[in-house]
C-alpha cells in the first residue's frame, strides 16, 4: 500500500512563520491554525430539507417550521444561528428531534406576509465540523400576498329602481372564511335577513327575511376585517348605495314663513319676532330625523348655535321650529338647511337653503324689544324717592316716625309706583311679583297688600302701582319682579300687539331698600 509521508522540512520551515502570525496580529491561535486543520467541504453538515423551503416559496401555517440536518448537530451553536424574520410576530421555542431542529411559534405567523428563514454558517456538528454556507429561505405565510378583493356586487353601486324583493350578492376574488365576512356585512337602514355561499365561498348572497322598503335608499358597507381562508384581510372596505322604488326627485323649500306672517321670509329681512316661530314648508314629506339634523340656527356676530322646538305637520312636508330661548332684539341670525335633509325615499334636498335675518323693532314690531324697568320710586308716605334697581344697590327711604310709631309691630305701608317700556298684560302682575325682609329686627316682614295699573303717557296699563304693608324702621327688604321664560315660574309680560307674541322682561330686577325715620 502507498503512503505518503511529509518532508522533513516542513516543521522546520512552516511552524516558525506560522507562530510569527500568532504573535504579530491579535488573532487567537486557534482562529489562525483552525483553517489548518478544518475538515474538507465534502466533510461538513448540510441541510437536506426544511420547511418552509426554497422550491415552493410558500409556507403552510399547518405545519411546524423545521430544518433537517444530515448529522447530528452541535443544539447551542445551531439555535444561535437559526433566525425567522419578517414583519409579523416570529417569537419560537426550539426543541430537537433526531436531526431536526423544530422552532414551534408562539403565535401563528400572519397570513399574507413575507418572510426570511436563515441558518447560518456558525452553526457545528458535533464534531465540531461548521455548515457549508448561510441556508436562507425566503417565504410567503399562506398561499399568497395578495389580499382579496371583491370582484362585484348586485345591486350595483348607485342603481335606481331596485325591486324591494332584491338580495345583495358580492363576489369574492377567491374564498373567503364566512363568518368573518357575514360579521364585517351591514345594511343601513338596518335590515335582518339571512346568508348563503356558493360551494367554493367565493360568492356570498344575503337575503331579506322581508320585502325592503320602497321608496328608500339603502347602504351597504363591508368593513376590512372580513378576511379569506388563510386569514388575509380584504384588500379594502367596501361600501354602496342604491334605491328601491320609483321616487327619484329630490325635494325643495318652497318657503320658510313666520308663523302668522302674510308674506314669506325674506333674506336680510330686518323685524323678525324674538320668539319667531318659524314655519319651512317642503316639496314633499320628509325624513324627520335626517331633516332635523341637517337644521341649524345661529347668532351671525359670534357663530353660537340656538336650541330650536321642532314639530312636524301631519303629512311630513311642513316643520315648525320655534327658538329656545327667544332670540335677542337687535341681533342678527342665519336661518340654515343643508343638504343632509332627505325625503322619505332618502332623496337628498336639492339645494343648501341660508336665510339671514334681524329681529329688531323694524316694520312696526312692537313686542320684538324686551320688556324693560323705566323708572321705580316710592310716592307715598312723605317725599318722593326714586329707588336704584341694580341688585348690588340697598336705597334708603324715609317714612315720618309719627306713622312708624303708629303701626307698631305690624309696620308701615307706603306706595310705590314702576314704569315700563311696554303695556302690560294685567294676568302677568300677581304671581310676578313679591316681597321679603332681608335683615333687620323689626318684627313687620313686608307683605303686597295692593296692586294697580295706570296708563304711562301715551302707553296704557305701563305704570304699576303697588302698595306695601309691613314696613318696619331699620329692616331691609327685597322686592322681586319676575324676568326670563321659564316653565316654572311666571314672569312680567306685555299684552299681545296684532300678529305678535307678548314680550317679557329678559331677567328679573331686583330692588333692595331700607326703611329709615324721617329726620
Amino acid at each position: 500500500m502507498k503512503t505518503s509521508r511529509m518532508k522533513p522540512g516542513f516543521f522546520t520551515v512552516i511552524l516558525p512563520v506560522v507562530m510569527t502570525a500568532v504573535f504579530s496580529c491579535n488573532r487567537s491561535p486557534n482562529d489562525i491554525l483552525s483553517p489548518l486543520f478544518e475538515a474538507p467541504a465534502s466533510s461538513r453538515p448540510r441541510i437536506v430539507s426544511s420547511n418552509p423551503s426554497e422550491e415552493n416559496g410558500v409556507y403552510d401555517p399547518a405545519l411546524p417550521v423545521y430544518v433537517d440536518f444530515d448529522r447530528e448537530m452541535d443544539a447551542f451553536s445551531t439555535e444561535r444561528a437559526f433566525s425567522l424574520s419578517g414583519t409579523g410576530n416570529t417569537s419560537g421555542e426550539f426543541r430537537w428531534i433526531g436531526n431536526r431542529l423544530i422552532y414551534d411559534l408562539i403565535t401563528p405567523l400572519d397570513p399574507g406576509i413575507a418572510f426570511v428563514l436563515r441558518v447560518t454558517g456558525s452553526a457545528k456538528s458535533t464534531d465540531n465540523a461548521p455548515l457549508e454556507t448561510d441556508f436562507i429561505v425566503h417565504f410567503i405565510s399562506g398561499s399568497t400576498i395578495e389580499a382579496p378583493v371583491v370582484l362585484s356586487s348586485t345591486p350595483s353601486a348607485n342603481s335606481q329602481a331596485v325591486s324591494p324583493g332584491s338580495p345583495i350578492v358580492i363576489t369574492f376574488s377567491r374564498p373567503m372564511n364566512r363568518q368573518s365576512v357575514e360579521k364585517a356585512f351591514s345594511m343601513n337602514p338596518s335590515t335582518y335577513g339571512g346568508f348563503t355561499w356558493d360551494t367554493n365561498d367565493t360568492i356570498m348572497t344575503f337575503k331579506p327575511y322581508s320585502e325592503l322598503q320602497s321608496p328608500m335608499r339603502y347602504s351597504v358597507s363591508l368593513g376590512t376585517s372580513a378576511h379569506d381562508r388563510e386569514g388575509i384581510v380584504l384588500h379594502a372596505p367596501l361600501s354602496f348605495s342604491f334605491q328601491t322604488g320609483e321616487d327619484l326627485t329630490r325635494p325643495t323649500i318652497l318657503e320658510i314663513r313666520e308663523q302668522g306672517a302674510i308674506s314669506p321670509l325674506t333674506n336680510e329681512y330686518d323685524g323678525v319676532q324674538k320668539e319667531g316661530p318659524f314655519i319651512i314648508t317642503f316639496s314633499e314629506a320628509m325624513s324627520p330625523a335626517d331633516t332635523e339634523n341637517a337644521i341649524s340656527l345661529i347668532q351671525r356676530e359670534d357663530g353660537s348655535s340656538v336650541s330650536l322646538r321642532r314639530t312636524w305637520s301631519s303629512t311630513f312636508d311642513q316643520l315648525t321650529i320655534a327658538p329656545d330661548p327667544d332670540l335677542r332684539p337687535e341681533t342678527s341670525y342665519r336661518l340654515s338647511v343643508s343638504t343632509a335633509a332627505k325625503d322619505t325615499a332618502s332623496n337628498a334636498l336639492l339645494e343648501a337653503y341660508h336665510i339671514d335675518f334681524t329681529v329688531s323693532n323694524a316694520s312696526g314690531a312692537i313686542n320684538s324689544n324686551y320688556l324693560r324697568l323705566v323708572h321705580a320710586e316710592k310716592t307715598s308716605p312723605d317725599s318722593i324717592q326714586t329707588i336704584d334697581p341694580s341688585p348690588d344697590k340697598t336705597t334708603v327711604i324715609t317714612i315720618s316716625g309719627s306713622d312708624l310709631a303708629t303701626s307698631g309691630s305690624s309696620g308701615a305701608n307706603g306706595e310705590f309706583t314702576f314704569d315700563f317700556s311696554h303695556s302690560l298684560d294685567p294676568a302677568s302682575l300677581p304671581e310676578s311679583i313679591s316681597i321679603s325682609r332681608v335683615l333687620g329686627s323689626h318684627p313687620a316682614s313686608g307683605r303686597i297688600l295692593g296692586i294697580a295699573l295706570q296708563n304711562n303717557g301715551p302707553l296704557s296699563n305701563a305704570r304699576v302701582v303697588l302698595t306695601i304693608g309691613g314696613l318696619g324702621e331699620g329692616n331691609e327688604y327685597r322686592l322681586r319682579l319676575n324676568g326670563g321664560k321659564s316653565l316654572n315660574h311666571r314672569s312680567l309680560s306685555s299684552v299681545i300687539q296684532f300678529g305678535e307674541n307678548p314680550t317679557y322682561m329678559q331677567d328679573s330686577v331686583i330692588l333692595n331698600f331700607r326703611v329709615e325715620a324721617t329726620p
